[in-house]
Order: C-alpha cells, then structure tokens, then sequence
C-alpha cells in the first residue's frame, strides 16, 4: 500500500511540474486592417509546454473610435489555444467555437511575432489584417 501511495505521489507532482513549469510570455498586441491602419490594441499571454503545445489567455481592445463594427467583432478576451512548429505559430483565439473565430498565424522571433490575423465565420473570412506582438 505505501509503494502505491508513494507512486501515486510521484506521478501527480510529476504532473504539476509539467503544467506548472510551462514560462508564461507577455505579448504586447497590435492589430492593423488591410490599409495598414492600428485598429486593435492588446494583450497576448502565452504559454508553450514541451510539445509545441500552446495555451493561454487574450485581451483585445478597438484602437480607435472609428473602428468598424466587423473588426470590434474581433475585440474581447478569453482562453487560446495553439501550436508552434519551428518559427510558426498557430493560435485560435475561440478554441471550441465553430463560428466567431479569431486567428493569428505568424513567425516568431526571439523578441516578437508578427503575421496574420482574421475573424473568421461560418461563410469564411469577415475581416482580417496584419499583427505585431512585442514581448513585454
């Protein structure tokens, strides 16, 4: 009985220090629409386990008043989810939501990511632009 206890011991702070020891990254987010204009500001908290697995968190605001009301639909916060494949990086700012979705796909750095984002609905892209993501 104490050889089981100790295993299962063993195996859940093994577990812990799995998902625990994952280094969470602060991004400083901005969007642009396609004429280049800043049209999102946020924040994007991402954390990397050793699969290339990619979790965490988003919080989006609109830059400016003027923004239209296809890109406020890209604004809010809430969980992500993602992968890394070499400097590629995948996210899915809706994990789970077959409509509504906000996608960034881009390279990597040492300092930041930049790329392409897009809100996505069920007839496809509805508004989309470019991204920069500077580590804070």
């Amino acid at each position: 009985m104490k050889t089981v206890i100790q295993f299962v011991f063993l195996v859940a702070f093994s577990a812990c220090i799995c998902n625990c020891g994952a280094e969470q990254t602060t991004y400083l987010y901005k969007g642009f629409d396609t004429n280049g204009a800043l049209v999102i500001n946020g924040v994007l908290n991402l954390q990397v386990n050793e699969t290339n697995k990619v979790s965490g968190d988003w919080d989006f605001q609109v830059a400016s008043s003027r923004v239209n009301h296809k890109i406020r639909q890209a604004t809010g916060s809430g969980k992500l989810v993602g992968t890394v494949t070499g400097r590629k990086i995948s996210l899915d700012l809706n994990p789970g939501v077959s409509d509504n979705n906000v996608m960034l796909d881009g390279d990597m750095t040492t300092t930041n990511i930049s790329g392409t984002w897009g809100h996505y609905g069920f007839a496809g892209l509805m508004v989309g632009g470019k991204f920069e993501a500077a580590k804070k």
